[in-house]
């Protein structure tokens, strides 16, 4: 597997976006010319990604049990573990992965499947690059909120209770 980084190094206020947290995210796909059409989408981003790639299932799924991935892209068909396959046993250990599922095939059981693993969205190929442009955007923005979200919640619990959490670590044991 290949593992690249992309940063352009914008200013938050160049990218408009509230916070800048680095997301991690892998394409897996057993064509390379897919993985670098997609590869090439993702640098018109101004946001920082740490980009992981896996030619197929087995691959994408050691990378995903070895590394904290927030957004998978996806083949359907793979050797070794389609798409399908492998989202399900993701979900498992990371159940708020976002899933963009892209494929060749125009099959309505692939589309059922990859809803009922609550896949972003699901992509023919060729990948049209507004329609890829657009859902990534709206993958990030999730991402955004869930790290606003959890930045608010510490910042609440810092706010309201660091004078308990204060009081009981210098209280001595008697």
């Amino acid at each position: 597997y290949v593992i690249i980084t992309i940063n352009k190094g914008r200013t938050l206020n160049e990218s408009g976006r509230k916070g800048k947290a680095m997301y991690t995210l892998l394409i897996a796909d057993d064509e390379s010319d897919e993985r670098t059409l997609i590869r090439f989408l993702l640098n018109d981003y101004s946001q920082t990604f740490h980009i992981f790639e896996a030619s197929n299932g087995r691959d994408a799924l050691a990378l995903l049990t070895e590394h904290h991935i927030d957004v998978l892209l996806s083949d359907i068909q793979m050797p070794f573990l389609n798409g399908i396959e492998l989202v399900g046993k993701v979900k498992e250990i990371n159940p708020d992965i976002e899933v963009l599922f892209f494929s060749g095939y125009d099959d309505f059981s692939y589309v059922k499947a990859a809803l009922s693993l609550k896949a972003v969205n699901y992509i023919l190929k060729p990948v049209d690059p507004d329609e890829f442009h657009q859902l990534i955007d709206e993958i990030i923005s999730r991402l955004d909120s869930r790290v606003l979200e959890f930045s608010k919640s510490n910042q609440y619990i810092e706010t309201h209770f660091h004078d308990i959490t204060s009081a009981v670590s210098s209280q001595k044991p008697e």
